[in-house]
């Protein structure tokens, strides 16, 4: 000493971006599902990070979180941008009807992070945390999204007829929703469907829960046995219509 540095090596852009999978992500605009959407926003993250001769690691959190890609650099460009496309195959969007497994996809990011502390973090979601940690959100939903759900359905036998119960909401809009119920082989009649109808204003994304009751029903639609029910909201053209 003293010592003079003749050169530095030059730092690498590492990136991980996890993608949410879980049921919620498959509401959209009519053009793309929020899925859809974060694959897009992954595919030109990793095209930036790539043209840096950088790293990308790309992991799905779906029912069980799995790598995409692990710690790929730019010479897998084409086998990054193939599993990409995969999972956004028309018809068969890699996107689950459950939770989405975040804490296990985190965990695989701190596999990456483990091999470089200074990697960044991703996470493409239409979910709103308050503690995001050392994680970047990237919020991938719509402002005129919106969601119109049937959230439960029971029923009771009251004096030998049953009782319909139907919990219903609206999520992110105020609006009247007509709420359909239809009872099938209703009184041991193969073929015979009781319908029910009511329209249900749904505000401030509370719960409204209505109950068919027979002393309501016409003598012919009184139901004293039946094979099963149908609850849904008709003619709701909202962003998330697998709930309806």
């Amino acid at each position: 000493t003293p010592v003079v540095r003749a050169a530095v090596p030059e730092e690498k852009t590492e990136k991980v971006a996890i993608i949410d999978a879980s049921a919620n992500m498959l509401a959209g605009d009519g053009n793309e599902t929020r899925f859809e959407r974060a694959v897009a926003r992954v595919k030109s993250l990793v095209t930036e990070t790539f043209d840096g001769e950088g790293t990308v690691s790309v992991i799905l959190a779906g029912t069980q979180a799995s790598f995409v890609a692990q710690r790929a650099g730019s010479d897998l460009r084409l086998d990054v941008y193939e599993a990409l496309d995969d999972l956004v195959i028309p018809g068969d969007l890699k996107c689950s009807f459950a939770a989405g497994d975040v804490s296990g996809a985190m965990a695989l990011a701190e596999q990456v992070a483990t091999e470089n502390p200074k990697v960044e973090i991703l996470f493409y979601t239409a979910t709103t945390y308050v503690d995001k940690g050392g994680v970047q959100i990237v919020n991938v939903s719509e402002e005129n999204e919106w969601n119109a759900a049937i959230l439960n359905c029971t029923s009771e036998l009251v004096d030998n007829y049953y009782a319909f119960t139907v919990d219903v909401a609206s999520y992110h809009r105020n609006t009247d929703v007509l709420l359909c119920l239809d009872v099938y082989d209703a009184n041991d009649v193969e073929g015979n469907t009781v319908r029910l109808t009511r329209p249900i204003r749904c505000d401030n994304d509370e719960t409204q829960r209505w109950t068919f009751t027979a002393e309501e029903m016409p003598d012919l639609q009184k139901v004293f046995s039946y094979s099963y029910v149908h609850a849904y909201i008709a003619d709701t053209e909202d962003s998330f219509s697998y709930d309806n």
